[in-house]
């Protein structure tokens, strides 16, 4: 890897921009040389990548993996993010080691309470299979434990189309059901 790797903290009281949280530390990887960078750069995601599954494998947080893995490709520029995606599609190694696009999608709460069940009726899963798309439910209280991030659904797929095409499924089906009940983001 030919590249400069700095790492930088946020000490002391949390620290604001645009009224939300900053991030408790930031990553800045710069490619040293023009002809090679983005091989370089894609190279550096993937290892930082390697290394924070790695602590979260040593704290036992295997729920949290995929986000990790779609928020640290989704933060950095390359040919990983199709320009043309609506969800915010990228492509990156998913949890199980498979070379794959992925998106995240939120899922609302109520009373601290993250809801998702709906999500698995047949006719969902049978739409997002037609895409080539799988999705895994992260939360605890969806068999999947997280200490670093809160519930999320996890949609991954051979094609950023077909993923963005299941979000919108997803999306879909968490907006009726938010028609129905008190639950919000």
């Amino acid at each position: 890897m030919n590249c400069n790797i700095g790492v930088n903290y946020n000490k002391g009281s949390p620290k604001y921009r645009d009224n939300k949280p900053v991030a408790p530390i930031y990553i800045t990887v710069n490619a040293r040389s023009h002809s090679s960078a983005l091989r370089d750069l894609d190279n550096a995601r993937e290892g930082i990548q390697e290394l924070l599954v790695g602590y979260m494998d040593v704290v036992q947080d295997g729920g949290s993996k995929g986000r990790l893995f779609h928020d640290i490709a989704s933060s950095c520029k390359g040919d990983h993010r199709p320009r043309d995606s609506t969800s915010n599609a990228v492509r990156s190694k998913d949890p199980r080691g498979f070379d794959n696009f992925m998106s995240v999608v939120e899922l609302p709460s109520h009373a601290g309470a993250f809801h998702a069940k709906y999500i698995l009726q047949k006719y969902v899963l049978v739409q997002i299979r037609s895409l080539n798309c799988f999705i895994k439910i992260c939360g605890n209280d969806f068999g999947v434990p997280l200490k670093y991030c809160d519930a999320h659904v996890l949609v991954t797929g051979l094609h950023w189309q077909g993923v963005d095409g299941a979000v919108e499924i997803v999306n879909d089906v968490i907006r009726r059901h938010m028609g129905d009940c008190s639950c919000t983001f």
